[in-house]
């Protein structure tokens, strides 16, 4: 006999009318040093470049839907290399612009906020340990716990600034809280907070290969940087040297 069915996700929602208020504050405020999206690496451009270079088919499948979401999203701070097999350790924060492009989202805006929430929200914990996500070095990442709270209206097509951080990554257990706020407004729309799962994975001979190639894709791409900067000193011309001699005793004079 199948065993008894039983539910693996329980959802709970309230809502309340907003009305004026003689008490109101927000903290923290939207950050006002943020570089304006059209100045952020885009996540689509990162992925166009990932692909040609990975090796394994299924997982070229997989990046390449990252294209076909509604949503266009750009990563604040310096470019990520995805292909670093020793990534640098970084404080446990991440600041990201999001928007719905391909699907109209008025009327939805709470649903696409949803979404926009759970893309790299717990798996900024990992910023601290060097660890990036997707990742042969992680195990298990799996979302625990997922709230969410709506203060003010927004549209989802409007550019939204998702700021996360994350207090905690201990026991195998990871805490993030991110906030969203409105570019139109500067207020803030959102607060989402998740807990889950994330701990490495056991040493295998696949996940050993997957760092094998890594690493001698990091080396490929070092030398040939390397054989493109002096291929470009080469072919510099040559500055004359400054006039010494007499030249330089008739000004003196």
């Amino acid at each position: 006999a199948p065993p008894p069915a039983r539910g693996v996700v329980e959802s709970m929602r309230d809502a309340v009318s907003p009305r004026p208020a003689a008490l109101e504050h927000e903290d923290p405020p939207m950050p006002r040093d943020v570089p304006p999206p059209e100045a952020c690496v885009s996540l689509a451009d990162l992925v166009d470049e990932l692909v040609p270079k990975i090796p394994s088919k299924v997982a070229r499948e997989q990046l390449r839907r990252v294209r076909t979401l509604p949503v266009e999203m750009r990563i604040v701070g310096e470019r990520p290399n995805l292909l670093d097999p020793n990534p640098p350790k970084l404080e446990p924060r991440r600041q990201i612009w999001m928007r719905v492009t391909k699907v109209q989202a008025h009327g939805l805006d709470e649903c696409c906020a949803a979404y926009f929430s759970d893309h790299m929200l717990l798996v900024t914990a990992l910023l601290p340990h060097g660890v990036h996500f997707p990742s042969p070095a992680l195990g298990v990442v799996a979302s625990l716990d997922h709230a969410m709270w709506f203060h003010a209206p927004f549209h989802a097509d409007d550019w939204i600034l998702y700021d996360v951080h994350s207090p905690r990554l201990a026991d195998g257990r990871g805490l993030a809280v991110g906030h969203m706020y409105s570019s139109a407004t500067g207020r803030l729309c959102v607060t989402s907070v998740q807990e889950g799962l994330l701990r490495l994975a056991q040493p295998s001979v696949a996940r050993s290969a997957a760092h094998l190639w890594l690493r001698l894709n990091a080396l490929y791409e070092n030398l040939r940087a390397g054989t493109a900067f002096n291929t470009s000193m080469k072919t510099a011309p040559r500055r004359s040297p400054p006039a010494v001699g007499g030249d330089a005793v008739a000004s003196e004079r």
